[in-house]
């Protein structure tokens, strides 16, 4: 009797691990899709803002909106197991590129210094994170706030 209870555990259990999978990796692509539109139409703001070092800005958005579209081109149409990991991945990617607007911005004075925090509850609300996923993300989030002028 027990024994039957362990076996539909077992396979509610995978079922579930399964779905979670699924949604892990539809969201990531959607994800990855919006950051790449967000982070190059948010540059026309870099040319009403900070005119002055609008270019630089730009090229370090290109940049880091092509790693994103070569991720998103990588992970095409087939199933793959590290979609946690792979949005860690994007999440430090976006933050990476959010810290160096605020640096060669204002520092902490600057407004790119709100999309920190705004990142970080989209990104939470968008990937179906694990408690250390997030934690791991928010850690990486505030060392990289030490560094700020």
């Amino acid at each position: 009797m027990f024994r039957d209870r362990k076996v539909i555990n077992k396979d509610l259990e995978k079922a579930y691990q399964d779905h979670c999978s699924i949604l892990s990796q539809a969201r990531l692509k959607i994800t990855i899709l919006l950051a790449i539109s967000l982070v190059m139409t948010f540059g026309v703001l870099d040319f009403i803002v900070y005119p002055e070092v609008a270019a630089d800005l730009l090229k370090i958005r290109f940049v880091i909106a092509a790693i994103l579209f070569l991720i998103f081109a990588a992970l095409g149409r087939r199933e793959y197991r590290n979609s946690n990991f792979i949005g860690i991945v994007v999440v430090l990617l976006i933050f990476t590129l959010i810290n160096l607007l605020v640096f060669v911005t204002q520092g902490m004075s600057s407004p790119y210094y709100a999309g920190l925090n705004l990142a970080l509850v989209a990104f939470s609300a968008m990937l179906p994170w694990q408690a250390y996923e997030t934690l791991f993300s928010f850690l990486h989030h505030n060392l990289f706030c030490l560094f700020l002028p």
